[in-house]
């Protein structure tokens, strides 16, 4: 519960006068291609502001034409409309192709939203916009858009508001009235209420006397159920609609289930006639401690479930993309998506974390911590990391879930793309083998390798161990680490011939005399011959015409060599 967003509506029982108004900007004066602000007295005898606006296109008569990301905002609004708004419509019409949204706000509140379409030139209508607000009112239209687009409004039109509605409450952000929920251990350190009001003239303090005519306040209190029906905290609020100003509730425990109501009252702090209530009851979980990523991966992947790793875990690799941590330990990894951005701390490699928190969830296979609202701090800085060296065939299957997202040295590793000339496309996959064949997956779009050429013949690599639906993918963090210097010397006075061949052999030769294996890949990765040679002959009447990747090992060196097959 990072914060209770309560909009209280309510609708005042004071009857006003059905009215209604139209705005065809013809005392509008047009301002040619250039954007200018100024005003002008609409029809309805009050005066109508341009801001950042223009006149050149036209729907009926004369228009105005909003948009462009002005400097400022583009905007257009009305004076005061006298008694209220019942109801607002405007014809528009799109100059370029780019979308333009149109957001309508009364009283400086949005109330509703047009998406333009990509449709030039047509003129559309907005359809009917309930606004149902009494009192004095201001009509204010904004282009809002990051692109280069452009809108004509024109014949706006309005109803007045036409008297008493049934209040209602509700919660903008949130349970619904009557909801039962679980909310992450941190809410104790967050719980803040922030109200928000309709049709419900705030009195400014518990006089009820300012401002003249004021409807009331709002009263709300949060019970301890857990305890025994006891009040933790309650107070009085005098305003609303102002997002800058929010409500601490004190007292809140983890562990424990608290009863929330909030109430509209008259300036004497009775109830209204018509009582308006919005309520709801919230259990505040309570971490469960494990010492290891090992343990926090063996937990339930449940969102009401929250786990505290009380033992010191260490960044491996950050990212902007969510706010995205890889944090590991002797024992796994984890990682860590925070696309609220609810951490602030930045990490960097070695940097380690005491008391990491959240719930899990799952994405394709993948467990991700998502953490709860605390900054998580650095308990170190400095650490290293020392990559563990597997092979392909260790990451495989059951023991799967042992490397997901920890850092690990794989080598011998050959890309079947790495010809010289093919290069990292980002979010593809690329077949990689050390003897077993897997995927090499770009999913780091900001990583260094983009766009260059895929390494060619056995390499060392440092990768992030990754879960696509249970099959192991690899990722690196750049391109230094995918080319690695290998741990092998390449076989003194190595060579293949003939290559080409079409005599269904080849012979290979060097110094020295000790047994060589050959492994032969096809261009897909896939290994189509695994055989110890003697005599320096090796068979290939098995493989079909084309082009092949040549592995071969011998004593403590390996060399590797493009094969044609004709």
């Amino acid at each position: 519960m990072k914060k209770l967003y309560i909009l209280l509506f309510a609708i005042l029982t004071i009857p006003f006068c059905f009215s209604q108004g139209t705005e065809t900007f013809d005392g509008f004066t047009a301002t040619g291609s250039s954007y200018s602000s100024g005003t002008f007295t609409g029809q309805d005898g009050s005066t109508w502001t341009f801001v950042e606006s223009r006149g050149d296109q036209t729907i009926t008569g004369k228009s105005l034409m909003l948009g462009r990301n002005r400097p400022t905002q583009s905007e257009v609004y009305s004076g005061t409309i006298s008694g209220g708004v019942g109801t607002i419509s405007f014809n528009y019409a799109q100059a370029f192709s780019t979308n333009v949204n149109l957001n309508v706000l009364v009283n400086g509140f949005v109330v509703g939203n047009v998406t333009t379409s990509s449709e030039v030139g047509v003129t559309k209508t907005s359809g009917t916009i309930t606004v149902n607000q009494p009192g004095n009112v201001v009509i204010k239209f904004i282009s809002v858009n990051n692109s280069d687009g452009q809108v004509t409004i024109d014949d706006i039109a309005w109803t007045g508001y036409s008297g008493a509605a049934t209040p209602s409450l509700a919660l903008s952000d949130g349970p619904t009235n009557g909801a039962v929920l679980t909310d992450d251990p941190e809410t104790p350190n967050n719980a803040n209420i922030d109200f928000a009001t309709t049709n419900f003239l705030m009195c400014s303090d518990g006089t009820g006397t300012t401002p003249s005519g004021c409807d009331g306040y709002i009263k709300w209190e949060a019970i301890n159920q857990t305890d025994g029906d006891i009040v933790t905290d309650s107070g009085d609020v005098f305003t609303s609609n102002n997002n800058t100003i929010t409500y601490p509730v004190n007292g809140l425990v983890a562990g424990k289930t608290y009863f929330f109501r909030a109430e509209l009252v008259d300036p004497s702090g009775n109830p209204l006639s018509s009582p308006v209530v919005y309520s709801f009851t919230i259990t505040i979980a309570t971490y469960n401690e494990v010492a290891t990523i090992a343990s926090l991966r063996s937990s339930p992947v449940d969102p009401n479930f929250y786990i505290k790793v009380v033992g010191e875990v260490y960044n491996t690799y950050s990212r902007a993309s969510n706010n995205q941590k890889y944090f590991q330990d002797n024992s796994g990894g984890i990682l860590v998506h925070d696309p609220n951005f609810d951490i602030s701390t930045t990490y960097s490699e070695g940097d380690g974390v005491i008391n990491m928190r959240g719930h899990l969830e799952l994405y394709n296979g993948l467990l991700e911590l998502i953490p709860t609202y605390a900054d998580w701090g650095k308990s170190s800085t400095g650490n290293t990391i020392t990559p563990q060296v597997v092979s392909i065939a260790d990451v495989t299957g059951a023991n799967l879930n042992t490397y997901e997202s920890k850092l690990v040295r794989i080598n011998g590793v050959t890309f079947a793309d790495g010809n010289g000339i093919n290069t990292f496309s980002q979010f593809a996959n690329y077949v990689i083998n050390d003897g077993t064949a897997s995927t090499f997956r770009t999913s780091f779009n900001e990583a260094d390798y983009i766009g260059a050429v895929i390494p060619s013949g056995p390499t060392d690599m440092l990768v992030i161990v990754g879960n696509f639906n249970g099959a192991e993918q690899f990722t690196a963090r750049s391109m230094s680490e995918l080319t690695l210097s290998t741990k092998y010397n390449q076989i003194e006075g190595f060579a293949v011939y003939p290559n080409p061949t079409s005599l269904g052999y080849v012979t290979i030769s060097s110094k020295n005399n000790s047994e060589m294996n050959v492994s032969v890949f096809d261009m897909l990765g896939k290994q189509v011959l695994n055989t110890p040679i003697e005599n320096n002959r090796l068979n290939v009447t098995s493989l079909t015409s084309g082009v092949y990747i040549m592995k071969v090992a011998q004593e403590d060196a390996i060399s590797t060599q493009k094969l044609i097959i004709q």
